[in-house]
């Protein structure tokens, strides 16, 4: 189970996909949603997604998708683009040349840092420092 997972996957995420399509229905008491194709077909496993496919075993427990809230997505993708204002803002001030250059692109590095602390606090989510490093970011 994927927190923050995109819309696409939200419908299947924790929930028993059909490989062939001749699973339907109820399996040994837990509810097949669709086949793996029409999952994929509506998005499932789109480029970037985080989740992976498993074999279901009868007995073996399913977990949980629990309550995921609509805008946690949109708030980490957010937190994202946040992160790369930083390295931007950081790239700027290591190639700054003049003395006012390098004060305004240090502005712009800790503006850059306050939005994504503001956010983070706003949201909850995990900061990850590594990601507003330059050439550290994956």
């Amino acid at each position: 189970v994927m927190p923050n997972c995109h819309p696409f996957c939200l419908p299947f995420q924790g929930r028993l996909l059909s490989l062939t399509g001749a699973t339907t229905g109820e399996y040994h008491g837990e509810e097949v949603v669709a086949t793996l194709a029409e999952a994929m077909a509506r998005g499932y496993n789109h480029p970037n997604c985080r989740h992976s496919i498993q074999v279901h075993v009868p007995g073996m427990e399913i977990p949980d998708p629990g309550m995921i809230e609509p805008g946690d997505y949109a708030a980490s993708q957010k937190l994202r683009r946040l992160e790369r204002e930083v390295r931007k803002a950081k790239r700027d001030l290591a190639g700054a040349v003049s003395d006012p250059g390098q004060d305004r692109a240090r502005r712009d590095v800790r503006r850059a840092q306050y939005a994504v602390r503001q956010h983070v606090k706003a949201t909850g989510l995990p900061r990850n420092r590594l990601r507003e490093q330059v050439g550290q970011a994956l």
